[in-house]
């Protein structure tokens, strides 16, 4: 069976599933070049086609999970019965609620109609099944994780009128869910805000926070945070009007001037705290009330790895699973899970997210002379990676297929020795990034239980870069320039099964000097997708955002 899954209306997309596996999946960003496309994912659909040798008529099934299809009434009436469970509020709280579900509503209707609209015209009397917004997380959370059972838990700004649920799942008996916090009680809507309030884009820039946090007090805001929103016998309660909008704008003088109070570091450091704190005790409460200790996570506030890291050192957790894909650009394959944990079928766990196109350079023609770009073959390439690595040489690395979700593992990775900490710097000025970001780990299997404390190969999640761990004191000395402030790393770890060249480029750079991992960043140019071409390639060399590019087996590009 060849089921379709798109994502249309933010971070669009698509995959491909046959015979209950996922084969191809690629966000439109990748292919438009326009970071977060939300537009119909028309390039998406069209590569994989092309990619999978199919007709239209050959997709047996479309999965949509962005939002739920409903007509007035239902949808009416689920408003309804959300808002008949909200405790008493003020006229401006109630103001700002109805402006919340109108704006979402409008939203919503639109991207639907334009969904449908553009999906028929293609695909005239294909089947389409919808899920909810956050029936596609739970289902891209669980379906994949290498658990039988396990307590799910969604939350991001919003997604059909809720931003967080709590669910027990089971893969014989489905999903139920136990608690829900509306979309205008929303802690992705906070977090956002509070990017915003740090001189940063909010619903872009949030990854910046969570860096950010380690270098400042988080005493020192706590107060303005905590005034902000709070947590109050499960409801989590924002301080609707001056201090809270479920908006990413709207800011008001008030809240703006108590926030230039504080550092930018002390109101990050506040922020992830807070987040940690609030989301840490609804996931105690029930992960205690339904016996359930292992827990599987999505939704952009989970792409937050020191909060994953918070979950999965709870006393009541034993393991932590996180959709690689965790924001709205894995609502395709969720969608798509979610159809086949209704029919019950058999799912495997995740082992790779190689799924998207492949990039082809030449090994020399016109268009490389033009650009000046030199092309070597080299008879032994690894030895001269290592080679060009001791020389702290910054080298991008292009390799198969691209990796479906935002994080970099090898494909379109830039790679460079973590001996030196002030490589960092090079880096960030190569690829004009900010200075207190950290880098994340490439870590042979091999050498894992070195570097990480609490680390174990059941934690699936380690191999897709999307939580953090506390390191060794063997680690901080070995690869100083892998280690965040906080002495923290959020690692790859990489095993001969899922990416045979990575693990013995790692091993034979182990061999060779004793470094216990390689750093690892995503190969893009400032503010833009992932490199996804040729010709991408060529402008990140063109701009000296590395100093060689290589791509297996054997070829090197650089500037000449």
């Amino acid at each position: 069976m060849n089921i379709l899954g798109i994502t249309s209306g933010s971070e669009s997309g698509a995959c491909l599933f046959q015979n209950g596996q996922i084969r191809l999946a690629v966000s439109e960003e990748r292919l438009s070049r326009k970071k977060f496309d939300d537009a119909f994912p028309e390039r998406a659909i069209a590569w994989i086609l092309r990619e999978s040798r199919l007709a239209a008529d050959d997709i047996d099934l479309i999965c949509y999970g962005f939002s739920l299809d409903l007509n007035d009434a239902d949808e009416q009436a689920l408003i309804d019965r959300m808002l008949a469970t909200e405790p008493s509020l003020n006229q401006t709280a109630m103001v700002i609620i109805r402006q919340r579900i109108t704006n979402e509503n409008n939203i919503d209707k639109d991207n639907r109609r334009a969904f449908f609209e553009a999906i028929r015209e293609q695909f005239p009397d294909t089947a389409i099944y919808n899920c909810s917004h956050h029936e596609s997380h739970q289902a891209a959370a669980f379906a994949p994780s290498p658990f039988q059972e396990a307590l799910i838990v969604t939350a991001d700004g919003r997604g059909d009128f809720k931003s967080l649920t709590i669910s027990r799942a089971g893969k014989t008996t489905g999903i139920e869910e136990l608690y829900t916090s509306p979309s205008w009680r929303s802690l992705g809507y906070f977090y956002g805000r509070m990017t915003h309030l740090c001189g940063f884009t909010a619903n872009r820039h949030e990854g910046k926070i969570t860096g950010l946090a380690a270098c400042g007090k988080p005493e020192a805001a706590q107060t303005l945070v905590e005034s902000i929103i709070r947590l109050d016998n499960d409801l989590i309660c924002p301080t609707f009007g001056e201090l809270y909008t479920p908006f990413f704008t709207n800011y008001s003088d008030n809240l703006i001037e108590q926030a230039a109070a504080y550092s930018r570091d002390d109101l990050a450091a506040a922020a992830q705290q807070h987040l940690e704190k609030i989301v840490c005790s609804l996931i105690e409460k029930y992960a205690v009330k339904t016996g359930l200790r292992n827990i599987c996570l999505a939704g952009g506030v989970f792409s937050n790895v020191k909060l994953n890291q918070k979950i999965r050192q709870l006393d009541c957790v034993d393991e932590v699973f996180v959709y690689p894909a965790m924001s709205d650009g894995g609502i395709c394959a969720g969608s798509v899970y979610h159809y086949l944990l209704s029919e019950r079928e058999s799912i495997a766990a995740i082992d790779h997210v190689y799924l998207g196109p492949t990039c082809e350079l030449p090994g020399a023609n016109t268009d490389l002379q033009q650009h000046h770009i030199r092309v070597v073959a080299e008879p032994r390439p690894v030895d001269k990676l290592v080679a060009l690595l001791e020389q702290q040489a910054i080298v991008g690395l292009v390799s198969g297929r691209s990796e479906f979700g935002p994080r970099a593992l090898g494909n379109r990775s830039i790679i460079a020795s973590a001996f030196d900490k002030n490589i960092t710097a090079k880096i960030n000025r190569m690829l004009q990034r900010d200075d207190f970001m950290p880098f994340a780990p490439s870590i042979a299997e091999d050498f894992a239980g070195r570097c990480l404390k609490s680390y174990s190969p059941s934690c699936l999640s380690a191999n897709f870069m999307t939580l953090s761990f506390p390191v060794t004191e063997e680690f901080a000395l070995n690869s100083p320039a892998a280690v965040h402030i906080d002495r923290t790393a959020r690692p790859q770890i990489v095993t001969r099964h899922s990416h045979p060249f990575f693990y013995d480029l790692l091993i034979a750079w182990h061999q060779k000097t004793g470094g216990l991992c390689l750093l690892n960043t995503s190969f893009n140019i400032h503010e833009e997708p992932i490199v996804n071409s040729a010709g991408d390639v060529i402008r990140a060399l063109e701009q000296h955002a590395v100093d060689i590019v290589f791509n297996p087996p054997n070829l090197f590009l650089s500037k000449s």
